[in-house]
């Protein structure tokens, strides 16, 4: 009789660590950048309000200067001049900070994903490693066949997880292409057809006009 609860876990698990496959890492953390700049009072926040509020100061004040002589208002240019370099030496400091705190989140989001595309999978194998799925009919397939799909520790006549999960996993995949082809005939042919209609209808344009001469 087969484990519901262990068949659900190895197809969600499968199924996640799929989609999370085609997120690619830059994306992965960019989103949990932004999420973490969303999350009030966060250090992030914090920093990139800094950073920003800094920016628009700068901005400022190399608007004013532009609008400054050096000549004619000399004493307020330099004024305007200390304030800017001081603002510069701040707003690369925070730059820097937030730099680093990017690389930190960076770091994060890759650590994450490789934990649940691939982590995960190697704890529940490990977890489940005498634990069946289900159980083949008797004499269903050659003994040599049960071996394989008892592998590693499994009883004969019975799946494992590791077997099973690479099964899901190859099943998955299979329908991730078809459904990637399917898209891109639908999508990509809406996109090509407009194309084609203008080619064509240039093409009769031009021939009409060769007629004409």
């Amino acid at each position: 009789m087969p484990s519901t609860f262990l068949l659900f876990l190895t197809i969600a698990t499968t199924v996640l660590s799929y989609l999370l496959s085609l997120v690619s890492t830059q994306t992965l953390q960019a989103l949990i950048w932004q999420l973490a700049t969303l999350i009030p009072g966060s250090s992030a926040a914090k920093q990139q309000a800094t950073h920003r509020k800094l920016q628009r100061e700068v901005l400022t004040l190399r608007g004013q200067l532009r609008a400054t002589s050096s000549q004619d208002e000399f004493a307020k240019w330099a004024k305007l001049k200390r304030k800017e370099d001081k603002l510069l030496a701040d707003f690369e400091k925070s730059k820097k900070a937030l730099e680093s705190h990017k690389s930190t989140h960076s770091t994060l989001a890759s650590t994450s994903k490789r934990i649940l595309t691939t982590g995960v999978k190697l704890v529940l194998q490990f977890y489940y490693l005498r634990t069946p799925v289900f159980h083949l009919p008797k004499g269903a397939v050659p003994g040599y066949i049960e071996w394989v799909l008892a592998f590693p520790k499994c009883p004969s006549g019975s799946v494992s997880v590791n077997v099973w999960m690479m099964a899901v996993g190859a099943v998955v995949e299979l329908l991730g292409a078809a459904v990637a082809w399917v898209w891109a005939s639908t999508v990509g042919r809406e996109k090509v057809a407009p194309l084609e209609a203008k080619v064509e209808g240039e093409g009769e344009k031009e021939k009409a006009g060769k007629k004409d001469l």
